[in-house]
């Protein structure tokens, strides 16, 4: 028995759309309520961090 994996490829993914994620999905969601339980990485403040790159 010879397995076609050919038929199982993707080609893109349900949660990344043209214009970026897709944050009404459930997925999504239960990510943005897991990091309100935990913590938010984007209240992060990286301005010092940043100032300490000299590009």
């Amino acid at each position: 028995m010879v397995l076609n994996f050919e038929e199982y490829k993707h080609t893109y993914f349900k949660s990344i759309k043209k214009g970026g994620i897709d944050w009404s999905l459930f997925p999504m969601k239960l990510y943005q309520l897991g990091k309100k339980l935990f913590w938010d990485p984007s209240t992060i403040d990286l301005t010092q961090d940043l100032s300490l790159i000299h590009i």
